[in-house]
């Protein structure tokens, strides 16, 4: 019984790096599938006040 605690510690040590590693990857993979959602709504809402203050000086035809 002498070498089979070290081997459980190192296998859990490395359990818990792989576990470790594979959060950060999905973490970046939903920053990078929610980035794209995030700029339409910035660019959605800026997009009513740009149009207000586009015509606001412009004469109107008619």
């Amino acid at each position: 019984m002498s070498g089979t605690g070290k081997g459980v510690e190192k296998g859990a040590q490395s359990a818990r790096s792989r576990a470790l590693a594979v959060l950060r990857v999905r973490g970046r993979a939903l920053a990078v599938a929610l980035l794209p959602a995030a700029v339409a709504v910035v660019l959605l809402r800026a997009a009513p006040r740009a149009m207000r203050t586009a015509g606001a000086g412009t004469p109107r035809a008619g």
